[in-house]
This record gives C-alpha cells, sequence and structure tokens, in this order.
C-alpha cells in the first residue's frame, strides 16, 4: 500500500479476502477428507496439496487486507497452483475441481483490476 494512510482498501480487495479465507477452509476441508477417504483415483499428494495451500490462504489474507504487496504477490502465485490443483480435481471429484476454479479465476482477476493495483502500489 502506498505511504498515504488515507487510501481506503477497495471493495474488490475485501471481496478477494473474503473468498481467499472461504478458499482456504474450503480448500482444508476437501484435503482433509480426500485424506480420510483416500482412494487409489485421487492421489493423496493431491489432498495433502490442498490442505497446504489453504493453510496458506489463512495465513496471508489479512497481510493482503493491509495491501501488503509481498501478499498479493503470494496469493496470485498460490491461486494460480489452487487453479491446477482445481483442473486435477476435476478428474475425481467435479464439485471440488469447477469450485476451486470458478473461486480462483475471480481472486485474479479481482487482484490484478485497475483499483487494487493502484491500492496495493
Amino acid at each position: 500500500m502506498s505511504n498515504d494512510q488515507n487510501v481506503q482498501r477497495p471493495f474488490g480487495v475485501t471481496v478477494i479476502m473474503l473468498l481467499i479465507i472461504l478458499q482456504g477452509i474450503f480448500g482444508l476441508v476437501i484435503g482433509i477428507f480426500g485424506v480420510i477417504n483416500w482412494k487409489d483415483e485421487t492421489p493423496i499428494v493431491v489432498s495433502l496439496v490442498t490442505i497446504i495451500i489453504a493453510l496458506i490462504y489463512l495465513g496471508v489474507a489479512g497481510a493482503l487486507g493491509r495491501g501488503n504487496r509481498g501478499a498479493r504477490f503470494l496469493i496470485a502465485i498460490i491461486t494460480f497452483l489452487v487453479l491446477v490443483n482445481g483442473v486435477i480435481w476435476l478428474f475425481s471429484n467435479l464439485w471440488t475441481g469447477i469450485v476451486q476454479i470458478v473461486i480462483s479465476v475471480i481472486i485474479l482477476l479481482v487482484l490484478f483490476s485497475r483499483k487494487a493495483t493502484a491500492y496495493f502500489n
């Protein structure tokens, strides 16, 4: 965020924070469920990666809301990985994959919108 402390967080960034928290909770639940109900068609590695990504999301959401550029960069990378993970989930659990893909695309579009970019600069 810029040095001017009067810069207000855009509504889109607040929405992203909430989506990231929801994505984190969703990923944590799905990952744990995948580990508990592990089958040959869903590699356990996918479930463990989902849990790790979810924990990172939950840990970084607050910093993103404060305008931290590093958090924005990390969220962008992790969201891209979640997008890829969602594609992988399509082969074993269609709805899990669809939800991860849709939320990830929304996060990336809003994260790099004009207002969000101005907020992080």
